[in-house]
């Protein structure tokens, strides 16, 4: 009786052990989905391209640096793109292409491209102006002029255009509001603050800066515009020094514990 009940129970155990194992249905479906991910990533890659270059009749030396980049104007420290190229001979005119992924532009951001090239890791190049791509009609095949560093005297490089505040002493600016600040050869600074227009006047000295006689008109502007336009125009009235540093404009103000931080429009 013993022998019986042994041999049932091991003809259960042997039954029981599967001789194939298949893939689980969930598995198929995670591999899938996760194929599908990959293309929709591939199908989302668009391109930047165009060429760089500048007027004067030089020649780079071999691995010289140039760095390109695509850049939010409302994250101008968080480019979405950038390529760095490594001279080997070559001249300009140079090619470059920047990848950046679709899903990650906002319609209604503005996006620029900035490029510099570095000589023995000495800053030798550079953008000046703005230049415009992808959203409001902007392309994604521009031509780039960089401009030699030092060649312009510092007010001469103030008067080349207006200049867009990107952030407002450590706190950021509002999304698609523009806050401007142009220079004139006269002595008379003018923008707009937001929603209002503003003038006055400025005195440069070295690098030391002075605005005074700062007036703007009484258009009614919504709360969190309102206190950016003033917290704007204070520092302003209390700016004593500015530099240029790179494509950047910087303003220091008694108002604020960081500078003033500029792009130039055009």
């Amino acid at each position: 009786m013993f022998k019986n009940t042994y041999k049932i129970l091991l003809y259960f155990c042997l039954i029981s052990i599967p001789l194939t194992t298949k893939p689980a249905l969930a598995d198929k479906n995670f591999i899938r989905e996760m194929g599908t991910q990959v293309t929709s990533n591939i199908n989302n890659i668009s391109v930047v391209s165009g060429k760089l270059s500048y007027r004067q009749r030089i020649a780079l030396p071999v691995n010289s640096q140039i760095i390109i980049k695509l850049l939010d104007l409302s994250l101008p420290d968080s480019p979405l793109a950038q390529q760095i190229i490594l001279t080997k001979g070559e001249n300009v005119p140079i090619l470059f292409q920047l990848k950046f992924n679709k899903l990650d532009i906002i319609p209604n951001h503005s996006y620029t491209v900035r490029a510099e090239i570095r000589i023995e890791d000495r800053l030798a190049f550079t953008t000046t102006r703005n230049y415009p791509v992808i959203t409001n009609g902007a392309p994604e095949t521009i031509d780039i002029l960089l401009d030699p560093v030092g060649t312009l005297g510092l007010e001469q490089q103030l008067q080349q255009g207006q200049w867009l505040l990107e952030d407002l002493g450590g706190r950021g600016v509002i999304d698609n509001l523009q806050t401007t600040l142009k220079f004139d050869s006269q002595g008379r600074i003018s923008g707009l603050a937001g929603c209002n227009r503003y003038f006055g006047q400025y005195q440069l000295k070295g690098k030391n800066i002075k605005f005074s006689n700062i007036a703007s008109t009484r258009k009614a502007c919504s709360g969190a515009v309102a206190n950016q336009e003033y917290l704007f125009l204070s520092a302003l009235e209390k700016a004593y020094q500015l530099q240029i540093d790179g494509p950047y404009l910087l303003i220091y103000s008694k108002e604020l514990k960081q500078p003033l931080k500029f792009t130039l429009l055009y």
